[in-house]
Order: structure tokens, then C-alpha cells, then sequence
């Protein structure tokens, strides 16, 4: 759920976590001012030119905890400032989005996938996919040794529409539905990169944009099937 021109109180002091794409772990840092609509400021987290590598013009992401909720926020960098004190100044968030809210967008899918678990690989298929998760069948002749039960860890290789090359997911299940025809195994992802959120993101977005358009045209199809 994205609203435009949301200031969430953001005051001095407000903890923030720095996103920034391809590391693995958030930067720890807080708001120092702002001018809502114009600029926020802050702090330049204490780590060596290194380990935080950014420059004018860059595209962050900012997240923070409110009320219990997680939020997101994608901002550029205006300026870095090192004297007197580390400061970053930030274009002011045009939007900010619930992470949770986007995290259960749940996309119907066909992808093959494998699954890893203990010596075994078996092919499968994701019927579903969300930031956190999937819905994973299995045949059960594909089955040569025991399979997983609930809390056992497995992994997943597969790939998506706009990922480049195969995505590789470290997972545990959470349920198991029996079928005549197989298994279907709920698994909750785990310790994914961000760069791989981003990834499932965009599919479920384009995935969500053809189903729209399918659908458009079908309305438009059946007008036209009544008229003639």
C-alpha cells in the first residue's frame, strides 16, 4: 500500500536503516532534521569509506519500524558532509510503502523449480510466490528417500521472468497439504539477499500486470461477443 507525501513523523532522533543494493546487511542511522516536501537529514553511519560506499546521486532505500509495522521509503542522495559533522542529506521521500502489506502479495504461478534436501534433488513446481515465501508441489514418485516434513530445512534453485540467471533459496517448510497427486509444501524463504527481493518484487508486478491486461481484454472481448 503506497500513499504519496506521507510524513510519519520522522523527528530528531527517529532510528532509520540505509538499504543499499547488493549488501546483504541494513546500516543503522537516524534522523538528524528535515524539511518535509524538500530534504532529510542523517546521520553518516560510523564505518570506514569501505564498508559504506556512496556518492551523490545514488538511489537508496530507507526502512524503519512505526507502531509496530515495517515501512519502506526509496530516496537520493543530495549531498554526503563530513565536516564539521558525517551528515547525509536526502531528497525527502515521495512515498512511503508497508512492507507487510507488500510482503503478502501472494502471485498464482508455473514455475519448474528443484528442491534440495539432505542428498536428494527432485524436480517441482512453484505454485505460488511471495516476498516470503512459496507454495512448492512435489510428486510423490519423484520421491526416492524420505521427504521433508514440517520445520525441515530445504533449498530452492529456480528462476523468473527479468531475473538474471537462477535464484537460489534456503527455506524451511511450514506445512504440508497431501493430494492424490503429490505434495504441496508451504516453505517460508530465509536470509534472502535484498538484490533477490527486488527480483521477486518486479515478477510479481509484471505477473500482476499482464493478469490485468488478460483480464481487460477479455472484458473487452465479451462486449464485443454481446454485440455480435
Amino acid at each position: 500500500m503506497t500513499s504519496p507525501k506521507v510524513d510519519i513523523n520522522l523527528t530528531i532522533g527517529f532510528p532509520l536503516q540505509i538499504i543499499l543494493e547488493g549488501v546483504d546487511e541494513p546500516f543503522e542511522t537516524h534522523v538528524i532534521g528535515k524539511e518535509p516536501g524538500r530534504f532529510l537529514i542523517v546521520k553518516k553511519p560510523d564505518l570506514p569509506d569501505g564498508e559504506f560506499s556512496l556518492s551523490e546521486q545514488d538511489t537508496i532505500q530507507l526502512r524503519f519500524l512505526h507502531l509496530g509495522d515495517m515501512y519502506e521509503c526509496q530516496s537520493t542522495v543530495l549531498n554526503i558532509s563530513t565536516d564539521p559533522f558525517p551528515l547525509i542529506f536526502l531528497d525527502y521521500p515521495a512515498a512511503i510503502e508497508s512492507i507487510s502489506a507488500r510482503r503478502t502479495r501472494r502471485i498464482a504461478c508455473f514455475i519448474p523449480a528443484l528442491m534440495r534436501f539432505d542428498e536428494e534433488n527432485v524436480d517441482g513446481i512453484i505454485l505460488n510466490m511471495s516476498q516470503i515465501g512459496c507454495r512448492f508441489f512435489l510428486k510423490t514418485e519423484s520421491l526416492k528417500e524420505t521427504p521433508p516434513g514440517i520445520n525441515d530445512f530445504v533449498s530452492l534453485d529456480f528462476t523468473v521472468m527479468g531475473a538474471e540467471g537462477v535464484l537460489k533459496f534456503k527455506g524451511v517448510v511450514r506445512n504440508i497439504q497431501t493430494t492424490e497427486r503429490g505434495q504441496n509444501y508451504g516453505i517460508e524463504f530465509l536470509n534472502i539477499p535484498y538484490e533477490f527481493v527486488t527480483q521477486i518484487d518486479s515478477y510479481i508486478d509484471t505477473a500482476m500486470d499482464y493478469i490485468k491486461q488478460s483480464e481487460e481484454l477479455m472484458k473487452k472481448y465479451n462486449q464485443y461477443a454481446a454485440i455480435f
